[in-house]
């Protein structure tokens, strides 16, 4: 893996660290700002051709994100977790 090359030669936190900040703003979230909120307008289209990425930007409800919601990934946190937890699986040299 790439990213594990890179971080090898001049990392200089634990390869696990790495991941903290997006494992923490995929599980707890972030409010939605009316930029982000525009961005999804935007891109609606695209947003909608599989529903995998669709149900990333919409509520439960089916609705899409809107300013001031909380928007979190808890599916994302899970795989990051398991890619920090498992960083030299990918790599069968290691």
């Amino acid at each position: 893996m790439v990213f594990e090359a890179a971080h090898e030669r001049f990392g200089k936190l634990p390869f696990a660290a790495l991941f903290g900040p997006a494992i923490y703003f995929a599980e707890e979230g972030f409010e939605v700002l009316p930029m982000l909120e525009g961005m999804i307008e935007r891109r609606r289209d695209v947003l909608s051709r599989r529903p995998g990425t669709k149900a990333v930007f919409t509520r439960d409800d089916g609705s899409w994100y809107a300013t001031g919601d909380r928007f979190s990934q808890p599916e994302l946190a899970h795989t990051l977790r398991q890619v920090a937890k498992h960083e030299n699986d990918a790599n069968p040299e290691t």
